[in-house]
């Protein structure tokens, strides 16, 4: 039998953002777009109402548009008639003036007809003719008076028909005040329903907008789903933050569905506007067969991927070995550069328990990081290194401290899981379910390795 595993860790960059964070399927693509859908119908009707609310606006500014051409031109009535007034009282006034001139010919044609009378008594005979002069410029008299009552009474009336007609002039003036009000009030309604439908528009733009939104989500669930839901079985893709790694299964040199899924991921990348970066893309192979030929690299977008024989997952070290060695290194490194922070305490005579709490959270957090992956798998002398840390941290402290051996295997980690010891584990299972559980289950191999074929004694 021959198999090999081949892991591929890519990194991909959202354009235009920088990272792109993995949607778990909580939520499934078809109720985003019935979400979407709703909202753009919201939108639309927020629209036709803003668009309704725009024409009353348009209405009442014409209504009020008219009310005030009305007032004006009633206005312009009241100043006709006010006018009107005017020149009737000044013609009343002459007439007044002319029945006062009249009232004062007929007192002097009566004076002259008392001077007639008098000399009417001397002069007896043309008396009669000056007698019935005077008769004559007497009735004349009268006359004249009757005409100026006359006048008199048409300088009242025409007073009076002024003060109607100004009476009139002030109504029609308030008249215009009270449409003015309205058509002030009519602009104003106007302007808060203008206001109210800007609102509108701007809510439906957003509704619009978040509608795209999810529709984009949908769309980018769509092609996740369409990428995970029909993978092969030797294939399997692990996402965390904007790192993808792809892990492929290969028997008898039959590379074509961990090839087709690589092929399956640059095209769904490249439709949903994400860009792959090639040259921070590396492929390890994992063979244990004695003589091997390496297959030629998969390319992205025309680049090579290039080979490594390790690198860090979740700052865990994987390499083709699938040896720990790296890994412990660079744990034992950090812990020994926390070491020197550990003796600073104590030499400030820091409380034993505050010091223990020290080391639970700054060195035994980093000497148990992903533990529950490679401490099986670690060499003893890799053991011995990490333990000596520990020794050390209990000989600065002064009190008996857990062993990796208890924290791995007696479950004493915290609670709280990382990233790492969440996702670590997933990868190495694969690993462990289809290369070691297949090559331990294959007679020959046990036979070369000395083991037992039943699982129960090995």
């Amino acid at each position: 039998m021959n198999l090999s595993i081949t892991i591929l860790l890519k990194k991909t960059d959202l354009v235009p953002q920088k990272t792109f964070m993995w949607v778990f399927f909580t939520l499934q693509a078809s109720v985003l777009q019935g979400v979407a859908s709703v909202l753009q119908g919201v939108a639309s009707v927020l629209q036709g109402v803003a668009s309704v609310l725009q024409g009353v606006a348009s209405a009442l500014q014409g209504v009020a548009s008219v009310l005030q051409g009305v007032a004006s031109v009633l206005q312009g009535v009241a100043s006709v008639l006010q006018g009107v007034a005017s020149v009737l009282q000044g013609v009343a006034s002459v007439l007044q003036g002319v029945a006062s001139a009249l009232q004062g010919v007929a007192s002097v044609l009566q004076g002259v007809a008392s001077v007639l009378q008098g000399v009417a008594s001397v002069l007896q005979g043309v008396a009669s003719v000056l007698q019935g002069v005077a008769s004559v410029l007497q009735g004349v008299a009268s006359v004249l008076q009757g005409v100026a009552s006359v006048l008199q009474g048409v300088a009242s009336v025409l007073q009076g028909v002024a003060s109607v007609l100004q009476g009139v002039a002030s109504v029609l003036q308030g008249v215009a005040s009270v449409l003015q009000g309205v058509a002030s009030v009519l602009q104003g309604v106007a302007s808060a329903l203008q206001g109210v439908a800007s609102v509108l528009q701007g809510v439906a733009s957003v509704l619009q907008g978040v509608a795209s939104v999810l529709q984009g989500v949908a769309s980018v669930l769509q092609g996740v789903v369409q990428l995970r839901d029909e993978p092969h079985d030797s294939v399997k893709l692990i996402k965390f933050a904007d790192d993808t790694t792809l892990i492929g299964l290969i028997s008898n040199n039959d590379e074509s569905a961990y090839r087709r899924e690589v092929d399956r991921l640059v095209s769904w990348c490249s439709g949903n506007n994400l860009e792959l970066n090639a040259q921070k893309t590396v492929e390890m192979i994992v063979d244990f067969r004695k003589s091997t030929v390496p297959p030629p690299p998969p390319s992205l977008m025309d680049s090579p991927i290039t080979s490594v024989e390790s690198f860090r997952f979740l700052d865990t070290t994987i390499t083709q070995d699938l040896k720990w060695e790296p890994t412990i290194s660079s744990l034992i490194k950090k812990a020994q550069q926390r070491m020197y922070f550990l003796r600073q305490l104590r030499k400030a005579k820091l409380p034993a328990q505050m010091l223990v709490q020290f080391y639970t959270a700054i060195i035994e957090s980093i000497l148990t990081s992903s533990i529950t992956v490679w401490f099986a798998g670690a060499t003893v002398r890799d053991k011995q290194r990490l333990q000596r840390i520990v020794r050390s941290a209990e000989e600065v402290i002064g009190r008996s401290l857990p062993s990796l051996q208890d924290l791995s295997f007696g479950q004493k980690l915290s609670p709280t899981l990382t990233d790492s010891d969440r996702l670590v584990p997933t990868l190495f299972r694969f690993i462990k379910h289809h290369i070691l559980d297949m090559y331990f289950s294959s007679p020959a191999w046990c036979s070369a390795l000395g083991l037992a074929q039943d699982p129960v004694e090995r």
